[in-house]
C-alpha cells in the first residue's frame, strides 16, 4: 500500500481477520500490548517521558524568567 492509497473496506477487513484469526494476529496482539504498557509507563510519575517533560518545562521557566 502506498502512502497516498485509500484504505478500503476489503484491506481493513483482511487486517482485522488476521489479526483475530491467525498465529500471526496473537503475536501482533501481544506486541501492541506490550506497546502500550511501555508507554503508559513512560508517561507515569517517575517514567523517562515525564520527567524528560518535567525538565523541559523547568528549563524554559526558568529561562523565560531571566528575560522578564
Amino acid at each position: 500500500m502506498r502512502r497516498d492509497e485509500h484504505v478500503t473496506s476489503e484491506m481493513a477487513e483482511n487486517v482485522v481477520k488476521t489479526l483475530m484469526a491467525s498465529t500471526d494476529g496473537g503475536g501482533m496482539r501481544k506486541r501492541a500490548a506490550d506497546l502500550s504498557n511501555a508507554i503508559k509507563k513512560s508517561v507515569m510519575d517517575g517514567g523517562l517521558n515525564r520527567a524528560e517533560k518535567d525538565s523541559f518545562i523547568s528549563y524554559i521557566a526558568r529561562r523565560n524568567q531571566i528575560y522578564y
